[in-house]
This record gives C-alpha cells, sequence and structure tokens, in this order.
C-alpha cells in the first residue's frame, strides 16, 4: 500500500518516463501485483501533466493487478496513471492507511 503520502518532487530530475512512483517487475507470476494499491497521495510537481512524465506508473506488470485511486496534485487535480487500472480500495485498506502519519525522521546531511 502506498498512501497519504506527499512526494515533493520539485528538484527530481527523473527519467523521462517517469518521476514520482514506479514499479518495475524482473520475475513474472509472483502475484506481487495483485496486492498493490496506491490511493489519496498528494504530489508536488511543477512538471505535472507535461507529456512523458507520469508520476505513477509500472512498466512490465499486469495493468489490472493494481488499484489506483485519488491520487492528486497540491491544486486538486487527478495525477494520470499508466499501466495501472483505477480502482477504490477496500474499506480494510482505507482503514489502515486512515491517520497514519509518518515518523519524525533526521537525516544527517550528506558531505562528501
Amino acid at each position: 500500500m502506498v498512501c497519504g503520502d506527499v512526494y515533493d518532487i520539485r528538484n527530481v530530475s527523473a527519467g523521462a518516463d517517469h518521476s514520482g512512483i514506479q514499479y518495475w517487475r524482473d520475475f513474472a507470476g509472483t502475484g506481487v501485483e495483485q496486492s498493490i494499491v496506491v490511493f489519496d497521495n498528494r504530489f508536488v510537481d511543477p512538471a505535472a501533466g507535461q507529456p512523458g512524465r507520469p508520476d505513477i506508473s509500472q512498466s512490465a506488470g499486469d495493468p489490472d493487478a493494481f488499484g489506483v485511486h485519488d491520487n492528486t496534485y497540491s491544486d486538486g487535480s487527478p495525477v494520470p496513471a499508466v499501466g495501472m487500472r483505477p480502482a477504490m480500495p477496500t474499506a480494510q485498506r482505507q482503514a489502515r492507511c486512515s491517520g497514519v502519519t509518518a515518523p519524525v525522521m533526521q537525516v544527517p546531511e550528506y558531505s562528501g
């Protein structure tokens, strides 16, 4: 489950085919896609909507196995999802994500 997150990708120089959440499958037949849902996320992306810049995409998997719902940009417009089907998450998955907050993390500054 990828839910309730904020993806601030204003300063990301991503590949032409992705910039936010991407799934890549190396091994077929595992069925892992059946459990992946991406919902209620917010994206801060000044390049939103530009050709070749989907913020949610998957490659080489089963597009019907994924569930994507209610992911938006800061202005409320929908985030395009490439290679995944729109699907409302189950009540159980919504409950698991409800009220979740990211832990406070302090990452030391990188130098070197």
